[in-house]
């Protein structure tokens, strides 16, 4: 007998969706720059209210931080 087909699997494993792939560094309060960490570990965080919009964010290769908020706009 012939086993039956598996279902089809996308060749692809889904993700939530992430701004980019990018690594993203932050200045904690203490003046001191964290990082490097993922979009998906940065959103996550922010979602879970470990930041703030005035959390200053840079992207790996960026010279000036920014903040979430400006970010935003």
């Amino acid at each position: 007998a012939v086993p039956a087909a598996a279902p089809s699997v996308p060749s692809q494993p889904v993700a939530a969706p992430v701004i980019d792939d990018k690594q993203w560094f932050y200045r904690d309060p203490q003046n001191t720059i964290q990082g490097p960490f993922s979009s998906a570990d940065m959103e996550r965080w922010f979602a879970a209210g470990y930041f703030t919009v005035h959390l200053p964010v840079k992207r790996y290769g960026e010279t000036q931080f920014s903040t979430i908020q400006q970010l935003i706009k």
